[in-house]
């Protein structure tokens, strides 16, 4: 079981190659059309937090009603698989899940997590487009 956040970077970066060390305890793992970081708080070491950003407000006619439907798929975690939907101070929503490290103890639970995490993100990028 893998407990500590060094040997928890390094199963990421094993599994994504393509990972770019963004900060101190930033990762990112880019995809198609965005870039999942992944971080740890300083002093938890615990935790880690899956992080995407799913649309800049700005870019949407209807963000207002966009955003209401984000807090409606943040009822009970209903619309989003157990991560929180949040408007960042950039004025862009994002979707943010903190898992325990220690949930991976290996890289295909990892996978399995990030292909999970991704299609929450991909389903609210489609969302967000009904309101452009």
């Amino acid at each position: 079981m893998i407990t500590e956040i060094e040997e928890f970077k390094q199963l990421i970066k094993d599994t994504y190659p393509e990972t770019i060390d963004v900060q101190d305890e930033i990762l990112a793992i880019p995809f198609e059309s965005f870039a999942l970081t992944l971080g740890f708080a300083r002093g938890d070491t615990e935790n880690v937090i899956f992080r995407a950003k799913v649309v800049e407000l700005s870019a949407l006619e209807r963000a207002k009603e966009f955003a209401k439907d984000a807090l409606k798929g943040n009822f009970f975690w209903s619309g989003t698989n157990g991560a929180t939907l949040s408007i960042g101070a950039d004025d862009a929503v994002y979707i943010t899940e903190r898992r325990l490290i220690a949930a991976f103890p290996n890289s295909e639970v990892l996978k399995q997590a990030v292909e999970e995490f991704v299609k929450t993100v991909s389903d609210w990028m489609i969302r967000s487009q009904l309101y452009a």
